[in-house]
C-alpha cells in the first residue's frame, strides 16, 4: 500500500504557501493608501490621547492643591474613595471658578453673550467636517479685516513694517493651485491671502495637531511660492494652524495654535461688536465656538468641561489686549529686520475705540 504521508506533506505545503502567497498579494498598496490609514489612525487616537492628556493635567492640580499626609497605608478601597473624594472637590472648586469666567467673558461680549454658551447651529455643520469646512469660513472672516485686524488675529506684527494701508481689507483666495507639493505632483494651498500687492500670507488648516497631519508637501509649497514670478517682490508668510505642536516651525511655515487664535478672534469681535456690527460679530464668535468645541473639545458643561477650557476663557476674561511680550517674541526669529511697530490692542467696547498702548 503506498504511503499517503508525501501527499499530505504536499498538500499541507501548498496550503503554507497558498497563504503565504495572498497574504503578500494583500500586502501590496500604494503609498497614498498607506498615508491615508495612518492619518484616520490618528484622527481615532486623537480624542483618546487628549483624554490621556486630561488626566494627566488633572494629576498635576490634585498636586497642586491636595495635600497628602504620610500615613499608615490603608486599604485599597479606603484610598480609592479618598482619591474620588479630592478629586470631586477639585472638579467643583474648577467649575465654580468656570461659571465665573463665563460669566466674565459673557459681559465682554454683551449683548451676543458667551458663545460656548449658545448653540448657534455651526458646531453640528462642522463636527464632523473636512478640512475644507474650516477653510471656507475661516477666509470668510479673514477677507472682512483690516491689515491691522490680520496682524493681530495671526500675530505677525512684521506686516505693519510694509508701509501698508492697515485700514485696508485683505482679499482671500481659496483652494490655490501651486506648480510644487508632494515630490513631483501639485499642491493645492488652504487659504492664500492677498495683502495689497505688497504681501501674501500662505495659510495651511489643520483639524489636529501638527504630528498627526501631512505637512511635509509644504516644502513644495513654499518652493513653488518663492519661484513664482507672480509674488517676485512680495513679502512672504507661511502659517500652519493646528491645535498642538511641539515646534515652533513645521517644513517652513510658522505654527499657529487653535487656542490662541480663538482668543484673537474674540477680542476681535468686542471691537466689531461695537463699530463693525453685530452680524459679522456673531457670525465671527459662531465660528469661534465650533473650532473651541469640535477641534479643542472645550465644553462648559459640569460634566464634561476640561481644565483647557477653564485656562482658555481665564485668559480671555482677565487679558482686554494682546500681550506685549508676544508680540516681540515673534520677532526674534527675524533679526536682520528692523524692530516693529505692535500693533494697536483693542479695547472693551465700554473704552471706546481703538487706543494705541505706549
Amino acid at each position: 500500500m503506498p504511503s499517503t504521508v508525501p501527499a499530505q506533506e504536499e498538500r499541507a505545503t501548498d496550503r503554507v504557501g497558498g497563504g503565504s502567497a495572498s497574504h503578500a498579494t494583500k500586502g501590496v498598496g500604494s503609498a497614498g493608501s498607506l498615508q491615508r490609514g495612518r492619518r484616520r489612525t490618528n484622527d481615532m487616537m486623537e480624542p483618546r490621547v487628549a483624554t490621556l492628556r486630561d488626566w494627566a493635567s488633572l494629576g498635576r492640580s490634585l498636586r497642586r492643591h491636595v495635600e497628602v499626609a504620610t500615613a499608615p497605608p490603608r486599604p485599597f478601597t479606603t484610598s480609592f474613595a479618598r482619591l474620588i473624594a479630592a478629586v470631586s472637590s477639585l472638579r467643583e472648586a474648577e467649575f465654580a471658578e468656570l461659571s465665573e469666567m463665563s460669566r466674565r467673558s459673557r459681559e465682554r461680549l454683551i449683548p451676543l453673550g458667551e458663545p460656548l454658551e449658545h448653540d448657534l447651529g455651526v458646531n453640528r455643520w462642522l463636527a464632523s467636517a473636512r478640512e475644507e469646512a474650516y477653510s471656507d469660513w475661516l477666509a470668510w472672516l479673514l477677507s472682512r479685516m483690516t491689515v491691522e485686524e490680520l496682524a493681530s488675529v495671526l500675530r505677525l506684527p512684521l506686516l505693519l513694517n510694509l508701509g501698508l494701508d492697515v485700514s485696508g481689507r485683505v482679499g482671500a483666495d481659496r483652494e490655490v493651485w501651486v506648480q510644487h507639493g508632494h515630490e513631483g505632483r501639485l499642491g493645492r494651498l488652504d487659504i492664500l491671502l492677498r495683502v495689497q500687492a505688497r504681501a501674501i500670507i500662505a495659510l495651511e488648516v489643520k483639524r489636529g495637531s501638527a504630528d498627526a497631519a501631512d505637512t511635509e508637501k509644504q516644502i513644495g509649497y513654499v518652493r513653488a511660492i518663492e519661484t513664482n514670478p507672480a509674488f517676485a517682490g512680495m513679502t512672504k508668510f507661511y502659517i500652519l494652524l493646528v491645535t498642538a505642536s511641539d515646534k515652533d516651525e513645521v517644513y517652513g511655515f510658522a505654527v499657529r495654535h487653535y487656542d490662541k487664535l480663538c482668543r484673537n478672534l474674540r477680542r476681535l469681535a468686542t471691537a466689531w461688536i461695537a463699530h463693525e456690527g453685530l452680524f459679522p460679530a456673531a457670525i465671527m464668535l459662531a465660528v469661534t465656538a465650533s473650532i473651541e468645541t469640535n477641534l479643542l473639545r472645550m465644553s462648559l458643561q459640569k460634566g464634561s468641561f476640561t481644565p483647557a477650557t477653564l485656562s482658555h476663557l481665564k485668559e480671555f476674561s482677565e487679558r482686554s489686549a494682546y500681550a506685549l511680550r508676544e508680540i516681540r517674541a515673534l520677532l526674534q526669529p527675524y533679526p536682520e529686520r528692523p524692530p516693529a511697530t505692535p500693533p494697536k490692542y483693542y479695547e472693551p467696547p465700554s473704552r471706546g475705540r481703538y487706543r494705541r498702548r505706549r
